[in-house]
């Protein structure tokens, strides 16, 4: 049997337990601690016989690896690690899947709290690489405050070749001499456009992406050329997307409704 995997926090393990109870093989909790928090995680275990075991302060922070436990540790049959193939399958399954790649972020921390950005703004997977690059660990599980359990985290070979493979794929215009935070900003942008004629957008959310698509494409003609490819590809305009959520008062604006 592999080894567990060790989860802490209070908004990862309860996270956990509405998403995936199957996986946790034991909690663990603070001596002493019983306030509402707790008894809501103690229910949602009860009804799938989780053993539970009283620790510590030293005993859970043993588990945890760090002191910032919040008094409760879940003992976890590990997940499966997803990877190029996983993606093709997401992809094939949702061809509109919202994705976030993260590239040269090698602190859990930060990969912590760009997942739980993610999981908030419906982003269905994360994709990172594989060398040089930080990895679900406890810690950015915890940081994610359990987004980690709702969005798939893919890590691949090579990022670029991934994105690249993408735009041949899901005929993106993309320039090859991108970088690859600079393609993340662009598909970013692009699927914004998508979620404009096809639900809605956030005007702040929109022009934001906007504005870092203009950072990487400062060029009017580089622009009109991008966006005609695009159309051809997806049968959106780029340019009546952006002049009609500029014109728009309101917060929330979609293609029917501008």
């Amino acid at each position: 049997m592999a080894k567990p995997e060790y989860y802490y926090g209070v908004h990862s393990v309860e996270s956990l337990l509405e998403l995936e109870p199957e996986r946790v093989l034991t909690l663990f909790t603070l001596k002493g601690r019983d306030d509402q928090r707790l008894q809501k995680i103690l229910q949602l275990a009860e009804p799938f016989g989780i053993s539970v075991q009283k620790a510590s302060r030293d005993s859970l922070e043993k588990l945890a690896g760090l002191p910032f436990h919040q008094g409760v540790v879940a003992a976890v049959r590990p997940h499966p690690t997803l990877n190029e193939k996983d993606l093709d399958q997401l992809m094939q399954q949702s061809p509109d899947a919202l994705l976030l790649a993260l590239d040269q972020v090698t602190d859990p921390h930060n990969l912590g709290a760009c997942i739980r950005t993610a999981a908030a703004m419906g982003v269905q997977a994360v994709i990172v690489p594989r060398d040089r690059a930080a990895t679900l660990t406890p810690t950015a599980r915890k940081v994610a405050a359990g987004g980690a359990e709702k969005v798939k985290f893919i890590q691949v070979t090579n990022l670029a070749r991934t994105l690249a493979n993408m735009k041949e794929n899901y005929n993106y215009p993309l320039d090859l001499s991108w970088s690859t935070t600079e393609m993340t900003e662009v598909l970013s942008f692009f699927n914004q456009v998508e979620k404009f004629y096809e639900s809605k957008v956030e005007k702040e959310v929109f022009l934001e992406s906007y504005n870092a698509f203009k950072k990487i494409v400062p060029s009017k003609m580089q622009e009109k050329q991008l966006g005609r490819d695009f159309e051809l590809s997806s049968g959106y305009s780029l340019y009546h997307a952006v002049k009609e959520v500029k014109a728009s008062g309101k917060r929330f604006v979609s293609a029917d409704k501008a």
